[in-house]
């Protein structure tokens, strides 16, 4: 089985009846499935280094906003 990229496309594209799409149809297709993936694992980064920042400590709101986390104290 081979490896794939994370940003890897792949689409088929079946030609009915004798009707197709052209090659620039297709090359477009794929170039904004390319452009979504990239988006998409762009997000996913993002959001990672975010719940990293919230592990150590820092926490930033969605709209960047940076919240102050109450601390329990034990035995108080």
């Amino acid at each position: 089985m081979a490896l794939r990229s994370r940003l890897e496309v792949s689409q088929r594209f079946y030609i009915v009846d004798g009707e197709g799409i052209t090659v620039e149809e297709a090359l477009r297709f794929l170039q904004n499935r390319w452009m979504e993936k990239r988006m998409q694992a762009k997000r996913k980064e993002q959001e990672g280094s975010e719940n990293a920042q919230t592990e150590t400590g820092d926490v930033v709101g969605k709209k960047g906003r940076k919240l102050i986390k109450k601390k329990n104290r034990a035995g108080a």
